[in-house]
């Protein structure tokens, strides 16, 4: 049977292990993999470790969430895995928050509110530290909001959540708030997938 995950935690972060992570790192392959819909894609998944090398894999996210831990392990083995649970700016300043991400072989961006990661990354070393990941060639995912904050503009979500006609019919009202460059995802490492559900 698997031993639990180590779990760590500090100001503003939460995190939970499995594995021992490498800083030597992997060879892996830049890339993004975008899911639209609320539930994730084996096969894009699979492509995604595959992209990571299964080395060190890490999750980001503001709600507690260690269901991508067993459901990862189902798919293929992987070097270590890591849920990072991020809930405010202070996190930045714990050296274990950003090394975690530094050493990442593959980083995914789970669902959620997208305004939490705008919110706690914005200015912030996790921001550079994501952003400098994936200009190194780390492949790059996302799901829901962590799709959202993929994008060259994200819609921040800051005054709640509106819809397509809604902001078509007031496309200046206080909830239409855009975030540019957030992360920075090169074009030529693209590669979408959608769900079914879609």
């Amino acid at each position: 049977m698997d031993r639990p995950p180590e779990l760590r935690e500090g100001p503003g972060f939460r995190s939970w292990l499995r594995g021992t992570p490498d800083d030597a790192g992997s060879h892996r392959t830049g890339g993004a993999m975008l899911e639209g819909g609320a539930d994730d894609v084996e096969e894009a998944w699979r492509w995604f470790l595959e992209r990571a090398a299964h080395g060190d894999i890490v999750v980001l996210g503001a709600t507690p969430d260690e269901g991508y831990d067993a459901w990862i392990r189902t798919l293929a083995p992987v070097r270590s895995f890591q849920t990072l649970q991020l809930t405010d700016p202070v996190a930045a300043d714990d050296p274990f928050v950003v090394r975690s991400i530094q050493r990442a072989d593959g980083l995914f961006i789970a669902g959620g509110d997208q305004f939490d990661y705008v919110r706690v990354w914005t200015g912030t070393p996790i921001q550079r530290a994501v952003n400098a990941a994936i200009d190194a060639g780390v492949p790059v995912g996302g799901i829901s909001a962590g799709i959202a904050v993929l994008g060259g503009f994200v819609f921040t979500a800051e005054r709640d959540m509106i819809t397509g006609t809604e902001a078509l019919a007031d496309p200046y009202g206080d909830r239409v708030r855009l975030a540019r460059g957030f992360l920075t995802v090169p074009e030529t490492s693209h590669r979408g997938t959608k769900s079914e559900e879609d």
